[in-house]
């Protein structure tokens, strides 16, 4: 009986190790750089569907997302083929929709595009040291739907696994 408290011991400890690990792979510097880049995409295709399309601030579900970031490649693939793109890509010079088709996000800089104004990312992306908490206080309306943090969590786990 003994034997068998003392591996239950050893299990639970393995466990706890196991929770540890897990948390630390979760929070893992790797992890926290993909899911500022699916914000950064989100941001991207939020911008998009608000204005181009017109869409009121609301929510986007992920099958949502998905079907304008598809769209928003196509648009980004046709403008890349424009000759001044061309142009500055042969001279090294990454443009900004060769930029988003090689990234999935935009460029963060102010640009004038066909389908309106980037006016860069909201302006804390860029002092929380792409920590998600912080990042979602950065809410633009423009930008970023009110359920960013679900979306990304859920492109992520799509993406990526747990």
């Amino acid at each position: 009986m003994e034997t068998s408290v003392v591996k239950s011991n050893e299990f639970e400890q393995l466990l706890e190790k196991i929770n540890v690990e897990r948390e630390i792979a979760k929070n893992s510097e790797l992890n926290i750089e993909r899911r500022f880049g699916i914000l950064k995409a989100i941001s991207s295709v939020y911008f998009f569907l608000r204005v181009s399309l017109g869409m009121p601030y609301r929510e986007i579900s992920i099958e949502e997302f998905e079907v304008a970031e598809a769209r928003l490649k196509l648009i980004a693939q046709k403008e890349a083929k424009k000759f001044w793109p061309r142009f500055w890509n042969a001279l090294g010079v990454e443009t900004w929709w060769n930029y988003y088709l090689a990234h999935d996000y935009f460029l963060d800089s102010n640009k004038k595009t066909v389908i309106g104004w980037w006016d860069r990312y909201p302006r804390s992306y860029s002092f929380c040291n792409k920590e998600a908490d912080k990042i979602m206080n950065a809410l633009s309306t423009g930008t970023v739907p009110p359920n960013a943090r679900e979306l990304m969590e859920a492109i992520f786990e799509k993406k990526y696994g747990t």
